[in-house]
């Protein structure tokens, strides 16, 4: 190979080892190893079984959204039946990002209980907190106080509702 060809070539790779890095630089890190666009498919592989584990003693079901194809939401779903799951979750979030903003609800849980055969409708006190950060929105939600369900949600886009309370949507 000549040596203006080798040089060529050289140029050429390393052009594409840095629009590699710039383009990984820019990822806006939704959660662990999943980024924002990320294709369904690689999410797919990197958490085959929908489940992780949040801190030692705390599963979670990991849910995703997408929006043209690209990863739009992380959702962890979890409960503090075997650790403070909930508890840790806020310190961290709190000593990382500050206060959030709290907001409460009084939500009428959906009567798909009824629909499975179970009596009755009720309603429950649900917790939320928020932060943004740079373009990822983050909202732990406390589903039951009692039973002490919570989500996690990191999100990006300006489509993102979230789990707001129907009327505000």
């Amino acid at each position: 190979m000549n040596t203006a060809l080798t040089n060529l070539a050289i140029t050429v790779l390393s052009a594409c080892n840095i629009a590699t890095l710039s383009n990984a630089e820019e990822r806006t890190i939704l959660w662990r190893d999943l980024y924002a666009g990320m294709p369904k498919a690689e999410v797919k592989a990197a958490y085959p079984k929908y489940k992780a584990e949040l801190y030692p003693g705390c599963p979670v079901r990991v849910l995703s959204t997408y929006k043209n194809g690209g990863l739009m939401s992380v959702i962890l779903l979890g409960s503090d039946k075997n650790a403070p799951c909930y508890d840790n979750i806020m310190k961290d979030m709190t000593s990382k990002y500050g206060e959030g903003k709290i907001s409460f609800y009084n939500q009428m849980a959906f009567p798909l209980g009824v629909a499975a055969g179970l009596a009755g409708v009720g309603s429950f006190k649900r917790k939320d907190a928020t932060w943004n950060s740079g373009d990822v929105q983050i909202s732990v939600i406390l589903m039951h106080e009692k039973q002490r369900d919570f989500n996690l949600i990191m999100s990006v886009g300006p489509d993102w509702k979230g789990f707001q309370p129907l009327s505000s949507r």
